[in-house]
């Protein structure tokens, strides 16, 4: 007669469950590492992901937020993926800042490649540059921070004292605070409008220059002072 084992018998569901998770912290502690320059840190009421070599990611969900070097982000739901981890996807609620270059921003989603260097803002997107007073507003903003520019699109409303300017398209320039503006431009200043097909505008000189089907009204000072 055979006796029968005083062993356990074996079930791979926990020894898988413990090589994921083993997995999964190696992926972390490798992003971590692949940031070494910047301490990462963030913060979730959930969080999800995959070791997998191919497609590797990490989700936070509900309150979530990420700090790395100059860039936080606070969003309903982060997730960072691809190579080397250098994609985030943040969506709902979306807000932040980038702390070295003065910027704060919001939107309904937002797509950060640390690879590109590039940050892109979706929908009733907000850009706010403290160091030279300007607010941008686009449903769709890319900012190259190689370059230190804004391409604008789509309802395009930006504002610099009392300068407020209103387009389809628009590039903003911020080493030298210059503006290009199509699509319907027109830009409004201290009561004097200025429309065109196209309008490039010196912000910091105030010179400004209308393209094409030109049109506008200027206000003699005193009338400005009334019109105020």
């Amino acid at each position: 007669m055979t006796r029968a084992s005083s062993y356990p018998a074996f079930s791979p569901v926990p020894f898988l469950r413990t090589v994921l998770l083993a997995l999964f912290l190696m992926s972390l502690c490798v992003w971590q590492h692949a940031h070494a320059r910047g301490k990462v840190r963030f913060f979730a009421d959930s969080l999800e992901g995959s070791a997998d070599p191919y497609a590797p990611r990490t989700v936070l969900r509900g309150n979530a937020r990420m700090y790395f070097a100059d860039l936080e982000i606070h969003a309903d739901k982060i997730e960072i993926s691809g190579d080397d981890y250098h994609l985030v996807t943040a969506t709902g609620n979306v807000r932040g800042e980038k702390k070295t270059q003065h910027l704060t921003f919001s939107a309904q989603s937002l797509h950060f490649s640390r690879n590109a260097h590039t940050t892109e803002l979706l929908g009733a997107a907000q850009i706010s540059d403290k160091r030279e007073n300007v607010t941008a507003r686009a449903e769709r903003i890319v900012y190259h921070e190689k370059n230190e520019t804004l391409l604008l699109q789509m309802n395009v409303s930006l504002t610099y004292q009392d300068l407020q300017c209103q387009a389809m398209f628009g590039m903003y320039y911020r080493k030298s605070i210059f503006l290009e503006l199509s699509g319907a431009p027109r830009v409004s200043d201290r009561g004097n409008l200025f429309q065109a097909e196209r309008i490039t505008l010196n912000m910091a000189r105030r010179e400004i220059q209308l393209h094409g089907k030109v049109q506008g009204s200027i206000l003699k000072p005193y009338e400005w002072e009334q019109h105020r």
